[in-house]
């Protein structure tokens, strides 16, 4: 299914106005990285626990490796989708779902919202190195034996005598 943002943007070096390097980045100094919090008791209505699919949920959110450098503001982020992802399960209310989505795009939850967001992941990294290693054979190596086949307008290019030309 196409995405609804739009196709992924092309490399620069590919773009029409190669020469303009686009708008420039900009540094910003982080905060420091905290520790993965627990879902906070006091977000949901007095006397209602977290739903168990928000708790396999919050947990996925937890080990995964898109969040290792996670600010404080961005784990407050997380828990404000964890109240719609609670909210959708606990309650059935589907009307939540599509913010739930753009929510945790924004983190690079899917292959899709990676690759919109230019995120590789290290395995990726290991493994396209891996595909690349010992490939700096030239073509010559590769296709030293290729020779072409004779065509119907060389008859005396080496056919041996038992076998036929074109039929």
């Amino acid at each position: 299914m196409a995405s609804r943002r739009g196709p992924v943007a092309k490399p620069d070096d590919r773009r029409a106005r190669h020469g303009s390097a686009g708008p420039r980045p900009r540094t910003v100094v982080l905060t420091p990285v905290v520790t993965p919090p627990e879902l906070p008791a006091d977000v949901l209505p007095a006397g209602i626990d977290w739903h168990p699919e928000t708790r396999r949920w919050w947990k996925a959110w937890q080990d995964s490796a898109l969040t290792d450098q996670l600010s404080e503001v961005e784990w407050h982020e997380l828990v404000v989708s964890a109240r719609l992802h609670h909210a959708i399960h606990a309650e059935g209310d589907l009307r939540l779902a599509a913010e739930l989505r753009r929510r945790v795009g924004a983190f690079g939850a899917t292959a899709e919202d990676r690759a919109r967001l230019h995120l590789t992941t290290a395995e990726a990294d290991a493994k396209e190195a891996r595909a690349h290693a010992g490939q700096a054979v030239s073509a010559r190596q590769r296709y030293g034996n290729v020779r072409s086949l004779p065509t119907a307008a060389d008859p005396a290019a080496g056919l041996a005598e038992d076998e036929e030309g074109p039929a």
